[in-house]
């Protein structure tokens, strides 16, 4: 038999890669380090932002002028994040001030700002057609995969914090 508890055993953030752990034998505790998953999930993100970004930004322009404004629209899209992240900042400030999500740590209430900001880019990519609609499906499914599995988790008891 298994030891559930080894402490090199993966623990993952999300909900789905913890679900199929469980499925599997193994300990369906959630860990705030998971390396491959801030990695492929970042990566998505980023890529959905700037795709989304260049679609607006750049759509209706022919090819040459898009490669030319590439690096620009780029930076404005870093450059929009700071001040995402600082207008985020401030609305979660608000939020608390009003006595709201108290118990939850900042970077938690950003991560569901972010994703449903993202979401609603991948929508747009989905509704804009061509090959960005791949992207937003992938996002979409990616999503709700997670809330399915998140549900599954929680309906078995096997939604735990991990204390390390």
């Amino acid at each position: 038999m298994e030891n559930r508890d080894r402490p090199n055993q993966p623990r993952f953030y999300f909900s789905l890669p913890r679900l199929i752990v469980k499925l599997r034998g193994g300990n369906a505790r959630r860990s705030e380090r998971s390396w491959a998953e801030a990695n492929i999930v970042g990566t998505m993100v980023h890529a959905i932002v700037f795709v989304f970004a260049g679609r607006l930004l750049l759509a209706d322009m022919p090819a040459w002028k898009q490669m030319l404004l590439l690096l620009p629209v780029i930076v404005l899209v870093l450059l929009s994040w700071m001040a995402f992240f600082y207008l985020s900042t401030q609305l979660i400030w608000l939020v608390r001030r009003a006595g709201l999500f108290r118990d939850l740590p900042n970077f938690r209430i950003h991560s569901v700002i972010i994703g449903i900001i993202v979401t609603a880019f991948a929508w747009q990519l989905v509704l804009a057609g061509s090959w960005t609609r791949m992207l937003g499906l992938v996002w979409i499914g990616a999503v709700l995969l997670n809330h399915i599995a998140a549900a599954l988790l929680i309906l078995t008891h096997a939604d735990q914090s991990a204390a390390g």
